[in-house]
């Protein structure tokens, strides 16, 4: 292994890089009193693992608000058909369920790259090439109620 730092081989995958050029999928909820929320740990863990073996999941992390009661789960991916099939699998469904089930307010939203815009006319920062999908959720049947996602204005 031809490496420049010991023990680290420069062509392996590293999950802890961040490449701005692709697309973050974001869960944010607040974190109660563990004593309170009936959430699972075994239940939440085992969705996590589930939504990480999913094919094209590029990179994961999860946060917590310095000082504060609130948590986000930060998945990537490289480009639309990754973040599609990610949505469309049974690890996503199962960690929103987990989620929705033990915490109250969860706020989905998916982030695509950017640049900041240095004309005087139009939004201070415009989406680059790309177009991202419209939903967060998979394509449902016509009579199925929409699911909503917290998406900020």
């Amino acid at each position: 292994m031809d490496s420049d730092r010991e023990g680290h081989d420069p062509d392996a995958h590293d999950l802890h890089t961040v490449d701005r050029d692709r697309i973050r999928y974001e869960l944010t909820f607040e974190l109660d009193d563990p004593a309170t929320v009936p959430i699972e740990r075994e239940r939440l863990t085992d969705a996590i693992l589930g939504c990480l073996t999913v094919d094209g999941v590029q990179g994961f992390w999860a946060e917590r608000r310095v000082g504060g009661r609130h948590g986000r789960l930060t998945f990537e991916f490289d480009d639309e058909s990754a973040w599609e099939r990610f949505r469309d699998s049974d690890g996503h469904a199962a960690l929103v369920t987990t989620l929705e089930d033990g915490i109250a307010a969860v706020e989905r939203e998916l982030w695509g790259p950017g640049a900041v815009s240095l004309g005087e006319d139009g939004p201070l920062v415009v989406p680059l090439e790309r177009v991202l999908p419209g939903s967060l959720d998979p394509p449902a049947d016509d009579d199925a109620e929409p699911i909503p996602t917290g998406d900020r204005p």
